[in-house]
C-alpha cells in the first residue's frame, strides 16, 4: 500500500510538471556575434535604399547571404525592410538597448534565400530608374536591380525564366531609357521567345519596337497604377499588407521574403514613424502561420494573418 501511495504521489507530481513544459514558450536564441551591429569609425557614408537593393541584388545573384548597409541617413528598420542583414553604426554611434533586436532582425534576414520574382533593369536615365525602384516598393512588390551590361554578359534563360547568375525571374521590367544596347535587346528578345514576361515602363527608345507587339511584352506608363496593372498582368504576388479597417493599401507597409524550403520567412516594416499599420496580410506560402517576436524571442501562433504594427515597427512572421 506504501508503495501504491508514492507511486500515486509521483504520479500527480509529474502530470502538471509535463503539462508545464508543453507550455513553455519557444524562444529564438539571441544570434552569435556574427550577426550583430558592427561600429565602425572609418565608415565614409551612410548607405542609400537603391545602393541596399543593388547589394542585396548582387548577393542574390551571386549566392551570398551577407548584405551590408550603414545606418546613417535612413534608420535600420528602413535599411532591414531593403534587404540589409549585416548593420554598421558609422563613428561614435551605438545600437544600446536594439543590439539584441537588430541582431536576430539581421539573423532572420538571412535565413534561407530572397524570394524576388521582379528583375529591374535600370537606365542611364537614373532619376527615372530611382523613381520606378521607389513605386515598386509602395506597391509591395520586391525585385532585383540589373544594369544593361550585366544584363548582356550574365542573362541567360532557364525554365521560362531570366536568369542572372544563380538567381531566376519571372518578370523582367525596363525602366524608362533613351537608349538599349542592342545585345541587351537581343537578350529580351530570348526571354520572350521563350514564353517571358517583360514590361517595358515609360520613355523608351525606338529599338524596341521590334520587341512590341509579341505575346508576353506590355508597355506602359511609369505610374503607379499602370505599372500596377502590369504587374498584375505579368507575374503574382507572395506579400501584399491593407488595412484590416478599410482595405485601402498601405503603401507605407514593406517586407523582405525569403524561404529556406520548409520555412517561409517575411521581415515586415511599417515605416510610418508616427501612425501604426492595422495590417491584414496576403502571403505566399501555405501552412501554419507564426509571429516570431524579435525584441523578446518568443515564438507565438498567429490565428489570422493581421496584425497591427506600431510606428517603426518590425514584424517577423514564419509560414511554416
Amino acid at each position: 500500500m506504501r508503495v501504491r501511495a508514492v507511486l500515486g504521489i509521483l504520479t500527480l507530481i509529474a502530470a502538471p510538471l509535463s503539462a508545464q513544459k508543453t507550455q513553455r514558450a519557444q524562444i529564438i536564441p539571441v544570434p552569435d556575434a556574427s550577426w550583430h551591429p558592427i561600429t565602425k569609425a572609418d565608415v565614409e557614408s551612410a548607405s542609400t535604399i537603391v545602393a541596399v537593393k543593388r547589394a542585396g541584388s548582387i548577393a542574390h545573384q551571386s549566392g551570398e547571404i551577407r548584405v551590408s548597409a550603414v545606418i546613417g541617413g535612413e534608420t535600420p528598420e528602413m535599411l532591414l525592410a531593403a534587404g540589409a542583414n549585416q548593420l554598421i553604426f558609422a563613428g561614435g554611434a551605438k545600437p544600446g538597448d536594439k543590439e539584441d533586436f537588430l541582431a536576430r532582425a539581421c539573423w532572420f534576414n538571412g535565413q534561407g534565400d530572397p524570394v524576388r520574382q521582379i528583375l529591374l533593369v535600370e537606365s542611364r536615365l537614373v532619376p527615372e530608374s530611382a523613381a520606378v525602384a521607389e513605386t515598386l516598393l509602395a506597391l509591395q512588390r520586391d525585385y532585383d536591380l540589373v544594369d544593361a551590361g550585366a544584363l548582356t554578359a550574365r542573362g541567360r534563360i532557364a525554365d521560362r525564366k531570366i536568369q542572372v547568375g544563380a538567381a531566376g525571374y519571372e518578370a523582367l521590367l525596363l525602366a524608362p531609357s533613351d537608349r538599349w544596347p542592342e545585345e541587351m535587346l537581343d537578350v529580351v528578345e530570348q526571354y520572350i521567345d521563350a514564353g517571358g514576361r517583360v514590361l517595358f515602363l515609360g520613355r523608351q527608345p525606338l529599338s524596341i519596337q521590334r520587341l512590341l507587339l509579341r505575346t508576353g511584352v506590355v508597355r506602359v506608363s511609369e505610374a503607379p497604377e499602370d505599372i500596377e496593372r502590369g504587374l498584375n498582368y505579368a507575374v503574382g504576388s507572395d506579400f501584399h499588407a491593407s488595412d484590416s479597417h478599410t482595405g485601402a493599401d498601405l503603401p507605407m507597409v514593406r517586407y523582405q521574403h525569403r524561404s529556406d524550403g520548409a520555412r517561409d520567412y517575411f521581415l515586415i516594416v511599417n515605416l510610418d514613424r508616427e501612425h501604426a499599420a492595422p495590417a491584414r496580410f496576403s502571403i505566399g506560402g501555405h501552412g501554419s502561420i507564426q509571429e516570431w517576436d524579435l525584441w523578446t524571442g518568443v515564438v507565438s501562433t498567429m490565428r489570422l494573418p493581421m496584425k497591427e504594427i506600431p510606428p517603426a515597427g518590425v514584424l517577423a512572421v514564419v509560414v511554416r
